[in-house]
């Protein structure tokens, strides 16, 4: 398994019981051996072969008896025959004798992790609001793998056609005249729909570029004045953190 479904079965194992469970790390240190769980596993991907190998496997290496697997002899020999199909309730009997590791090497390295549904991450959620140790463990799990993503996200403003009335009534009230303000809501609207409405520093960056590199001075002008307003009008009240991943990535143009 991988060290982030380890991670995954620490936490459902704790939610569901309020119990810590030990990683495969803590458990190699205690010359325990981890066993596999095949809730965590997506049976569906595993054939029909695979199963009769596996089988065949705690049959032959681990000593394991039919009645220990819930069946008969003879359902068995049908089974490890192919006249009968090894179903997820033998074959999850079969894996409570494999490792992970011999799991591993029965499929050849490519072992089918079954995705946790929304009601797991639900109750992942609610126990790290009661739970401070869990909590952390969860914490740190998200920073090491959705770090980027998280970063991204409190980096990008999702700019919406109220936001552009808003912009508009402010700068009304302001005095700002209709021609000056035209100017902007085009050249606003001309970025907005060549970025879809979502506003990065990276994004920004590379659309005024572009339009440096094809010498549109004026239009450079025009748009980072009405963007640095936007920003500063619209966005500060609301997000002052991402206000200033935004409004600092630029500078107003002049000609």
């Amino acid at each position: 398994m991988s060290a982030l479904v380890t991670s995954w079965r620490w936490l459902l194992v704790r939610t569901n019981s309020g119990f810590a469970c030990p990683t495969s790390a803590s458990s190699s240190r205690r010359g325990l051996i981890s066993m596999v769980d095949c809730n965590l596993l997506d049976l569906e991907q595993i054939n029909e072969e695979q199963r009769r190998a596996i089988i065949e496997f705690v049959r032959e290496r681990k000593g394991v008896k039919p009645r220990d697997l819930g069946v008969t002899d003879a359902y068995l020999r049908m089974v490890r025959s192919g006249k009968a199909r090894a179903g997820d309730g033998l074959l999850c009997q079969a894996l409570k004798y494999v490792t992970e590791d011999e799991l591993r090497l029965l499929l050849k390295g490519i072992v089918p992790e079954a995705k946790a549904s929304l009601n797991d991450a639900v109750k992942v959620i609610a126990t790290a609001r009661t739970d401070p140790e869990f909590r952390e463990f969860l914490l740190g799990l998200i920073k090491e793998y959705l770090g980027d993503y998280i970063t991204t996200l409190q980096q990008t403003w999702h700019v919406t056609e109220r936001d552009i009335e808003d912009f508009i009534k402010a700068k009304r009230l302001k005095g700002v005249t209709e021609k000056t303000l035209r100017d902007y809501v085009h050249y606003l609207r001309e970025m907005l729909a060549e970025l879809d409405w979502t506003l990065t520093p990276d994004g920004i960056r590379e659309y005024l570029s572009e339009l440096a590199e094809e010498g549109e001075e004026h239009v450079l002008h025009h748009l980072t004045t009405a963007l640095k307003s936007l920003l500063k009008t619209v966005l500060k009240p609301k997000d002052p953190a991402l206000f200033r991943a935004l409004y600092d990535v630029f500078t107003v143009y002049r000609p």
